[in-house]
């Protein structure tokens, strides 16, 4: 499956959380990660950035099981396409 992670945090913990992100995912913004996961990764990802997550901060997965309804348009500098 396609997941995104998206975060906004505090930058100590941000920090943290981006090592954990980029075991599992790649980077396309300082905050915002991309990439293909099985379940049990996605739950290995879940369970080691739970610890860092505190009420006044906010993590976003946005999953998508079939490509074919995902599209990626930006401006600017593209991102280098991990996914095709």
């Amino acid at each position: 499956m396609k997941v995104i992670a998206v975060y906004d945090m505090d930058a100590k913990r941000g920090r943290e959380v981006r090592k954990i992100c980029s075991r599992y995912l790649n980077p396309v913004q300082r905050s915002v990660f991309e990439g293909e996961l099985t379940e049990r990764q996605y739950k290995e990802l879940r369970d080691a950035l739970r610890k860092y997550i505190r009420e006044e901060d906010q993590l976003v997965f946005y999953i998508v099981r079939n490509p074919k309804w995902l599209r990626r348009d930006y401006l600017g500098i593209p991102v280098i396409d991990f996914w095709w």
